[in-house]
């Protein structure tokens, strides 16, 4: 490898994310890493807030996704703007461990026949609620997800040639990160989870909180369904009006952590209330509504939400 040459490349799309941004960059340009082995590609995706005015205050690679509103389109932007023969994703909304990049980098060489990485997401609890139990423990969990072929981008490490064996993501609104890695996995690419490559998230400790990931999950899982990368309309249908979700909380999530009867039961309810949402979230993608409009329309409805509210997607 020439001396100057880029190891690795971090990739992280950003859409109004003014009031995340300064914690991730702190994280990222003090990683554990040598610095002129790796670079930092932000790709804005048509922010109206203060995010690019954020990320040009720091030694990071700004560029910007204005064709196309997708936070996949802007990681395929990132991807062929990198230098890096490893690249590694995160959120907007993430800080990462300051080992994350060198353990992912050591994890690939030790390991030449893994292909893709998926790491540890370590929620960083507001309220202890309800709503913050639910999401740590039904959303992001990486772990699971690994088991069953799929990897979030989130916390998501990659040889760059991955990319050449099959593709880019889909310009999805929702769902591309699920749809990628199970189209590497069934080619026979694989996917390892690792505890110590390590990224830090904020739960959800509201109902929008989890009203607004519900309706982007089922808008996702449309366009899926209409590219034929998932069940067919019925079959979706049927999964997310069904009861499996909730044989999986019993039989597995609740094991996770202590709780009371009470919110017990209030996890139930609550999963079924959200499963309408990702319902009505799906339909609206069969019919190419406008998601964004209708999101605000069913948010403000709530008393927490603001005229004002920017949406992080």
């Amino acid at each position: 490898m020439p001396k100057n040459q880029i190891t690795a490349s971090v990739i992280v799309p950003a859409y109004n994310a003014e009031t995340t941004m300064n914690k991730l960059l702190d994280s990222l340009v003090n990683l554990d890493f040598p610095k002129d082995k790796y670079e930092i590609i932000i790709v804005d995706n048509n922010s109206i807030d203060k995010t690019r005015e954020i990320v040009k205050k720091y030694p990071v690679t700004l560029i910007e996704q204005k064709k196309i509103q997708s936070s996949y389109a802007s990681r395929n932007l990132g991807i062929k703007k990198s230098k890096g023969e490893i690249l590694a994703f995160s959120d907007a909304d993430c800080i990462v461990d300051k080992d994350w990049l060198k353990n992912a980098v050591k994890a690939l060489k030790e390991n030449p026949i893994i292909d893709i990485i998926g790491g540890k997401v370590i929620f960083l609890s507001g309220k202890d609620n309800t709503f913050s139990y639910f999401d740590r423990n039904h959303h992001l969990n990486q772990h699971r997800y690994c088991c069953e072929g799929w990897c979030l981008t989130a916390n998501l490490i990659t040889k760059k040639k991955t990319f050449d064996k099959i593709g880019l993501f889909g310009d999805y609104f929702s769902g591309g990160d699920f749809e990628w890695s199970r189209r590497a996995t069934q080619k026979g690419l694989k996917l390892r989870y690792f505890y110590n490559i390590i990224v830090y998230h904020k739960t959800r400790d509201t109902f929008r909180g989890l009203i607004e990931k519900r309706l982007k999950a089922g808008y996702g899982k449309a366009e899926l369904v209409k590219q034929k990368r998932l069940l067919t309309i019925g079959q979706r249908m049927f999964k997310i009006l069904s009861f499996s979700d909730i044989r999986k909380w019993i039989g597995k999530e609740l094991t996770v952590e202590k709780i009371s009867l009470i919110t017990f039961f209030n996890v139930i309810a609550l999963e079924r209330v959200l499963k309408l949402y990702e319902f009505k979230g799906f339909i609206m993608g069969l019919r190419n509504k406008d998601l964004i409009r209708t999101l605000k329309t069913q948010l403000a409805k709530h008393k927490n939400i603001g005229k004002n509210t920017k949406f992080s997607f």
